[in-house]
Formats: structure tokens, C-alpha cells, sequence
């Protein structure tokens, strides 16, 4: 991110792979909470359940507020859009630190 202070492309792309981020803290979530097995009866392939699902099993766990779950639902319209952008984002410095803050609560908030 440092760098980013002085290449804001890099900034951005920062900020974008904060959803994978999140994605993959989602699924060690569920794995560590070991929410596959009571959603399936026997562990399943992390990378064969959607993302959506595993939000809404830790939803339903109580590790994700209530008034949370549209932020992090909406973390999947994100990630499929960073995943194939149609042009280049480029974010302000403001703008970026800004996602990588909430992004950082968000995950924190994961793992109390």
C-alpha cells in the first residue's frame, strides 16, 4: 500500500483484491468454525460451495451481524466485478485507504 501513495493504479488494485481477501477469510471461517460439515454432513470441497452460501452459514452462526449481511453480500457483486472488469479503476489514495479500512473492520469483526 505504501507504494501505492505514489502509483495510485497499484492503490486500486489494492483495494480491489480486498474482496478475495474477504473471500478467502469467508472460507476459512467456515472451515475453522467447521460449518461445512453441519451444512453437508461430511466436508465438502471449499472451492464447490459459493461464496453467498458460506456469508449466509456464518450469518446463521451469528459471527456476521444482522445488519452487516448486505455489506458482505455485496462483497459478491464486487468480486465478480473486479474479477472481470471492463475498463481500469483507479481509485484516489482517499478512496482506497478508505476500502482498505473497511474491508480490515469487516475481516476483524470475522474472526471476534
Amino acid at each position: 500500500m505504501i507504494y501505492g501513495m505514489f502509483f495510485l493504479p497499484l492503490a486500486s488494485l489494492a483495494a480491489e483484491q480486498c474482496c478475495r481477501v474477504l473471500e478467502a477469510a469467508v472460507r476459512h471461517r467456515c472451515k475453522q468454525l467447521g460449518l461445512l460439515k453441519k451444512k453437508v454432513g461430511k466436508a465438502k470441497a471449499l472451492p464447490g460451495i459459493p461464496f453467498v452460501e458460506l456469508i449466509e452459514l456464518l450469518q446463521h452462526d451469528g459471527k456476521i451481524p444482522e445488519g452487516d449481511l448486505d455489506a458482505w453480500k455485496s462483497m459478491v457483486f464486487l468480486r465478480n466485478r473486479f474479477s472481470h472488469p471492463t475498463s481500469q479503476t483507479i481509485l484516489s489514495l482517499k478512496d482506497a485507504a478508505g476500502v482498505l479500512t473497511y474491508h480490515s473492520e469487516l475481516l476483524n469483526q470475522l474472526f471476534k
